[in-house]
């Protein structure tokens, strides 16, 4: 899926959902995109963008940060490592986590 996000020069460029890492909000309260090339701006709350995005796999780690559980390389003691950055995860959500990331690599196996 893709989805449309803003440069730094507030233009609109699309990018696919599966290359995201992490979505997050950054010091100014805006929600960011991450992926491989950059950081991109998407106007919603980070409510609403957990809400969009759970049926196509990402996950609300914490109150800022919403994941793309495909993107996860290694869960352990309650940080998620995605492309070399580690994450910690609010211990009300590590269950969750847990679960949803057995269920995926179930699913790919």
């Amino acid at each position: 899926m893709s989805m449309p996000v803003f440069d730094e020069n507030n233009e609109v460029v699309e990018i696919d959902t599966a290359e995201i890492f992490c979505i997050f909000k950054d010091e100014a309260r805006r929600i960011m995109v991450k992926i491989e090339c950059g950081d991109y701006y998407f106007p919603t709350t980070i409510e609403q963008i957990n809400t969009i995005m759970e049926k196509y796999g990402f996950y609300q780690i914490d109150k800022n940060h919403v994941i793309n559980v495909k993107q996860v390389k290694a869960f352990k003691r309650g940080e998620v490592y995605i492309d070399g950055v580690h994450y910690y995860v609010a211990t009300r959500r590590q269950k969750g986590l847990k679960e949803l990331l057995q269920r995926s690599r179930n699913t790919n196996a």
